[in-house]
């Protein structure tokens, strides 16, 4: 089975806030928010959608592996642990979206980037309009923010990032998009990954350290890859602008052109597993960023 993974930087312990029960509502202790909105009521929901389901089949025997890497005390080995769970990697569901939001915004963008989406993964004949690409990095970047809770923690994507992508339907501030030909077989059924870190810069008018977060989310879908890489930091579209002359073509920050699909160059399966691991590339920040704590996959 192709590899699919969900990869993080840090992970911390999810804890929920005791809320006070006053008379006359509901007890509200351990009642999930909505990620996007701040309502209750919050459903699951497949982090890729189950309209995707006849293009990528499973069957009951499907299964996946997930696990995590993290550091170890012991002569710096990895600890690994990790168990078979039932299913296709694309059954997963995350617990993040209310009933409003599932209904409203969120299922006319599924609506609206299907005649898009899917020529790019059957590989068929097609041409990316500005509008068409600025569409795909926003479902782009709402599918990396709910996958971040397959494995739920605190610190991660900001609720401020959230709210902007749900009132604006665009990226956040800071976030860069790139999709990418497919032509390996690794990352066709749905594989991702996601990994994330800790910046620290100094600036030059004091020796206050500034601490930011960066993440990166990539994932594969038939004959098309994604990139999203996002941040805190300002300088992150000027430091990953390198990309396109890697076989990606940057979908956001909007350029003012068309891509006619499928591109002729192409990504195989060593150039997306260095994608994945573009946040520990060697030198692109000099050191600043914090040593990965803990990954998670699937498989």
């Amino acid at each position: 089975m192709a590899t699919c993974g969900l990869l993080f930087a840090q992970l911390f312990t999810h804890c929920l806030h005791n809320m006070a029960k006053r008379k006359g509502t509901p007890f509200l202790r351990g009642r999930r928010k909505c990620i996007f909105c701040g309502g209750f009521g919050v459903n699951k929901e497949h982090v890729f959608g189950k309209w995707l389901k006849p293009y990528f089949p499973r069957d009951e025997h499907s299964t996946h592996t997930f696990g995590t890497v993290g550091p170890s005390a012991i002569w710096g080995i990895p600890k690994i642990k990790e168990n078979v769970r039932q299913g296709h990697v694309g059954t997963s569901k995350v617990k993040v979206a209310c009933k409003n939001c599932n209904g409203g915004w969120l299922g006319t963008m599924e609506e609206t980037v299907k005649p898009i989406l899917i020529p790019l993964f059957t590989c068929e004949r097609t041409n990316l309009s500005p509008e068409h690409q600025k569409i795909l990095a926003t479902w782009v970047s709402k599918t990396a923010m709910t996958s971040e809770y397959a494995n739920p923690r605190e610190d991660g994507i900001s609720q401020e990032e959230r709210e902007w992508l749900m009132n604006k339907l665009e990226p956040p501030p800071h976030w860069v998009v790139w999709i990418a030909n497919y032509s390996g077989g690794d990352w066709s059924e749905l594989g991702a990954i996601q990994n994330r870190g800790n910046l620290q810069a100094s600036p030059i008018s004091g020796p206050n350290v500034i601490k930011y977060y960066v993440h990166a989310t990539t994932f594969g879908m038939g004959r098309v890859v994604f990139l999203v890489v996002g941040s805190t930091w300002e300088a992150i579209p000027e430091i990953f602008g390198g990309l396109e002359g890697r076989g990606m073509l940057r979908l956001w920050p909007p350029i003012p052109r068309s891509i006619l699909w499928p591109p002729f160059e192409a990504v195989g399966d060593p150039q997306v597993n260095a994608m994945a691991n573009i946040l520990t590339e060697s030198g692109r920040f000099d050191n600043s960023l914090n040593p990965l704590a803990k990954w998670t996959y699937a498989m």
